[in-house]
């Protein structure tokens, strides 16, 4: 195995193959997180009264359960930590080294300008945010924290 045209000994040799296996991992990370979203809409959307209220009142509440539970963006943690491993496998080849600056602006856009910040922002009128803001990670998956004032 030769990454850039190098050769890799040992451990090393391994790491495309690692990186790939941490890539489907973190896109199933994704995946997840999306399909927990969309259950928390149908779970609200079909529960009693009306569909058209049930939809106005999803748009007043914070999903907190599941991966949410763990960070406020498992979809975007998932598909911004897919990108260095799938960059990692492209590695393997002296071309694919020149894609680097993609999973780097991947996860500058997703982490930094575009997505979480302005998830965020839509997000922060809703009742309750502020608490979950407070307990749950911004972007990293982290065991929930107190919040505070909380006993």
């Amino acid at each position: 195995m030769t990454v850039a045209g190098f050769p890799l000994n040992g451990f090393l040799a391994s790491l495309p193959w690692t990186a790939l296996a941490v890539a489907a991992v973190l896109a199933v990370t994704f995946a997840v997180a999306v399909a927990q979203r969309r259950h928390s809409v149908m779970d609200v959307a079909w529960g009693p009264g009306f569909v058209a209220v049930a939809a106005v009142s999803w748009l007043r509440t914070v999903l907190n359960t599941g991966l949410w539970r763990y960070t406020r963006h498992p979809n975007y943690f998932g598909d911004a930590a897919a990108w260095p491993g799938l960059f990692l496998v492209a590695a393997d080849s002296w071309p694919g080294i020149l894609t680097v600056l993609s999973p780097a602006l991947m996860v500058w856009a997703l982490a930094g300008k575009t997505g979480k910040p302005l998830t965020e922002k839509a997000m922060s009128a809703r009742p309750r945010y502020k608490e979950y803001v407070e307990s749950t990670s911004g972007f990293i998956p982290w065991p929930p924290r107190q919040p505070a004032g909380g006993s």
